[in-house]
């Protein structure tokens, strides 16, 4: 997709633009910031664009402004915010109706960047958009990144405290979402966690959990991947991993007996599972692991 820019910078003289010069080895290699910014748009501020690499997260702090983004149009009213992909077609700007936007925003980019997208979306729904809690740490850690740039210039130790800082305001934008998408995990849903965890050594399936807590094998999928992000069997896979781990590094076991401990018939078959998660074979592991 050809790179498209343009746009109109209407803004009072309060505003605040960071532009950072990031060192070679946290573009390669961290979640960097490219952009920040504390806006106070007036009428005639906008952007279109497409085809860049960078992510945006914008916050509406008060006024209004409006986003044009996959085929929606979503009006940006104080508390909201907006994360896009800079590659496709967007459009923002202020609200003509309001005449004025105040917005607080980054431009991010690096190899985890697309991972927090996708999370983003998926506990969005799909959505680009998303509403705050009151009192949010998120304004206060665009803050933090502009005063880390004012203060200090563009460095290696200031891009690392940087990629700490994006990352704690990624993980509370998703986390935002998150809470008010998921409600109370339901007591049966937990019980069935519980189960698994006890119990991981056992013959457990899911037509054994679907008897044990009377309810239907469809509903317990369903619900069981809803409030803990896996299926049932997703779910014990892991923590059979984890506790094979365990004994890989603890005790002189043989690879069956572990496999056997951890709930698995057969040595090949955890042999199997464990390389397809883990990338080498249990004994492989034990051996990397084994200077503590």
């Amino acid at each position: 997709m050809a790179e498209l820019l343009q746009y109109r910078i209407d803004m009072e003289p309060q505003s605040r633009w960071r532009i950072v010069t990031v060192d070679p080895a946290a573009k390669t290699g961290l979640l960097h910031l490219q952009e920040a910014g504390d806006f106070h748009a007036r009428r005639g501020y906008y952007t279109k664009r497409r085809g860049l690499d960078s992510y945006l997260l914008k916050i509406t702090l008060s006024g209004r402004g409006v986003l044009e983004y996959g085929g929606q149009r979503i009006p940006q009213e104080p508390g909201c915010f907006f994360w896009i992909d800079c590659q496709l077609p967007q459009y923002y700007g202020t609200d003509p109706e309001a005449g004025c936007w105040r917005v607080m925003w980054v431009h991010f980019f690096g190899p985890t960047a697309q991972a927090y997208y996708q999370a983003f979306l998926t506990a969005s729904q799909g959505s680009p958009a998303g509403r705050l809690p009151d009192r949010a740490p998120a304004v206060q850690a665009i803050e933090r990144l502009l005063a880390l740039y004012d203060r200090t210039g563009s460095s290696l130790s200031a891009d690392i405290r940087a990629s700490a800082i994006l990352t704690g305001l990624l993980a509370e934008c998703v986390s935002a979402l998150t809470a008010e998408s998921v409600p109370a995990i339901p007591q049966v849903m937990r019980d069935v966690r519980d189960c698994l965890l006890a119990d991981y050594a056992g013959p457990l399936t899911l037509d054994s959990l679907s008897a044990r807590f009377s309810v239907s094998k469809y509903h317990l999928q369903r619900s069981f991947k809803r409030y803990f992000g896996q299926s049932p069997g997703e779910y014990l896979t892991a923590v059979r991993m984890d506790n094979a781990k365990r004994l890989l590094r603890t005790t002189d076991l043989p690879v069956g007996e572990v496999a056997f401990a951890v709930g698995y018939e057969t040595a090949s078959h955890f042999i199997s599972v464990f390389r397809a998660r883990e990338h080498l074979t249990p004994q492989k592991y034990r051996k990397l692991w084994a200077s503590g």
